[in-house]
C-alpha cells in the first residue's frame, strides 16, 4: 500500500461507523486528510448527518466538500448509480485540490460480502473480493481497514464515545449484500471466516495465473483465434473478459454469458456477436485469426447528382477514386445519376451475364467478413439498381476499359488501431 503520509488523501466521510472509523485512523496516524460528504437527500436523516459532518470536520480543522445536489437515480439501480456518482465528486475533488487519492472505510466484512455476492453471480471478477489499493478511472481508491471486523471498530468508536450514525436502509435484507451481512457473515465463527479468506486468496491466485496465460493469447488489443481455441476452457474466459470489458465499469458480465460467446468463437470460423458497453452496442468479430472489438456500424445511404460530388471523396465507410479498369471500377453516364453509395441491404442483387445473383450470396461465396458486410458500399443507379459491388464486379452493362471512377471499402479493423488501411 502507498505511504499514506506523503500529501493529502480524500476520505470518503458519511459520518458512518465505518468511515468515522476510518477518520479516526487517520487522525491517529497523523494522515493529512479532507473529507467528501454527498447527501443524496434519500433519507430523512442525511440532513442531521451533513450538520454533523460540517460540526465535526470544523471541529477537527478538516478541510470538507460537500456535494448536496438532487441525486436522480433514471436508470432504477440506486446503489450503482449513487456509486458512480460520488466516485465522480471525489475525482473531481482530487483532479481540482491535487490530492493523492480516495481513502474508503471498507472493512473485512465488506470484503467478505463482496465475494459472495460475485460467487452468487458467477462472476469473473478482476479481483476477488476487495483490493487493498485499486484505481477508478485514474483516481487512487486505498481501504485502509481492510484487515478489521466492522464490530471491532465500532467497538473502539463507542468505548471512545464517538459519535456516528447508522444508516437503517442498512438493515434491509431484501438487498443482497445486506442479507449476507447479517444472515451469512455476522453468523460465521472465526475458524468460518479464516477458512473463507483462504479460499478467496487461492481464488485471486488462480485469477492472477489464468491472467498471465489470458496475455499470451493477444497481440496489441486483439486475441489470436488460433491461439484462444487450444487454450483451457478457464483461460479463454478469462481473455474473452479481458477483451469485452472496461477496466473502469462496475457493470461485469456473467460467467455463462461469457461462455455463450466462447461457445460460439470455438464452432465458428465467422462471428459477429453483439454486447453492450456504457450504453453504446459493440461487436465481437473476428477476421483472419484475429479477434477484436468494436462499435456497432449504422446503415448509411449517400446520393450523388453529378459526377463531381465523387471524385476522391472518402468517407467513413469507403472512399472513391481514379483508377485503372477492375473489379473495384465501373463506367456510367449522365443518365445514370443521381448515384446512391449506401451499405447493403437485405435482398440487394446484381445483374450478372446469365441471370442475377444476391449480394450475400457473394460475400458468402467470397468469405467476407461478417463484420465487413455490415458496412460494405455498393453503388445504385437512378434507378436503384445495383450496378457495382467493390472488389467483387459491376454489372455488365457498366463495364468498359475506361472506367468512370473506382470505389473501395475502407477497412474498420484497421481504423480500430488509429490507421484507415484500403483492403
Amino acid at each position: 500500500m502507498r505511504n499514506l503520509h506523503e500529501g493529502i488523501w480524500l476520505v470518503a466521510f458519511s459520518t458512518g461507523p465505518d468511515s468515522m472509523a476510518l477518520l479516526q485512523y487517520c487522525l491517529r496516524e497523523k494522515i493529512q486528510v479532507a473529507c467528501a460528504f454527498v447527501n443524496y437527500h434519500h433519507r430523512q436523516q442525511s440532513e442531521q448527518e451533513e450538520a454533523f459532518a460540517i460540526e465535526y470536520c470544523e471541529k477537527n480543522q478538516i478541510p470538507l466538500h460537500i456535494m448536496n445536489d438532487p441525486f436522480d437515480d433514471e436508470v432504477g439501480n440506486f446503489e450503482q448509480e449513487a456509486r458512480k456518482w460520488r466516485y465522480s465528486f471525489f475525482k473531481d475533488l482530487i483532479v481540482r485540490y491535487g490530492y493523492q487519492g480516495v481513502l474508503i472505510g471498507h472493512h473485512l466484512d465488506d470484503l467478505l460480502e463482496t465475494y459472495l455476492m460475485q460467487k452468487e453471480k458467477n462472476l469473473i471478477p478482476t479481483y476477488y473480493g476487495l483490493m487493498k489499493e485499486s484505481s477508478y478511472q485514474g483516481m487512487v481508491v486505498i481501504r485502509p481497514l481492510l484487515n478489521k471486523r466492522k464490530q471491532e471498530l465500532q467497538k473502539e468508536l463507542d468505548e471512545k464515545e464517538i459519535k456516528y450514525y447508522i444508516d437503517h436502509t442498512n438493515f434491509d435484507e431484501s438487498n443482497r449484500r445486506n442479507y449476507f451481512r447479517h444472515q451469512v457473515i455476522a453468523k460465521m465463527t472465526q475458524l468460518q471466516i479464516d477458512e473463507l479468506l483462504d479460499e478467496i486468496n487461492k481464488a485471486n491466485q488462480q485469477l492472477e495465473l489464468d491472467r498471465k496465460k489470458a496475455k499470451c493469447l493477444f497481440e496489441k488489443d486483439a486475441l489470436i483465434y488460433s491461439k484462444y481455441k487450444q487454450a483451457d476452457p478457464n483461460v479463454r474466459l478469462f481473455a474473452l473478459r479481458m477483451l469485452i470489458e472496461d477496466k473502469e465499469e462496475d457493470k461485469r458480465m456473467s460467467k455463462a454469458h461469457l461462455e455463450q460467446f466462447d461457445q460460439i468463437i470455438c464452432n465458428k470460423n465467422d462471428f459477429l456477436l453483439t454486447y453492450e458497453k456504457k450504453q453504446e452496442t459493440w461487436w465481437i468479430a473476428k477476421d483472419d485469426d484475429q479477434i477484436f472489438t468494436m462499435k456497432e456500424t449504422d446503415e448509411y445511404s449517400y446520393t450523388f447528382h453529378k459526377l463531381e460530388e465523387l471524385q476522391e471523396k472518402q468517407f467513413k465507410e469507403f472512399k472513391v477514386f481514379d483508377g485503372p479498369v477492375s473489379v473495384y471500377s465501373l463506367t456510367v453516364q449522365a443518365s445514370d445519376f443521381p448515384l446512391t453509395i449506401r451499405s447493403v441491404r437485405h435482398g440487394d442483387k446484381i445483374q450478372q451475364r446469365f441471370g442475377t445473383k444476391s449480394v450475400h450470396r457473394f460475400f458468402i461465396d467470397r468469405k467476407i467478413p461478417l463484420y465487413r458486410r455490415k458496412s460494405y458500399p455498393i453503388v445504385l443507379n437512378c434507378d436503384e439498381k445495383v450496378i457495382l459491388i467493390p472488389g467483387i464486379g459491376c454489372d455488365p452493362a457498366y463495364y468498359s476499359i475506361t472506367p468512370t471512377f473506382s470505389v473501395l471499402q475502407l477497412s474498420l479493423y484497421s481504423e480500430r488501431e488509429g490507421i484507415l488501411e484500403d483492403e
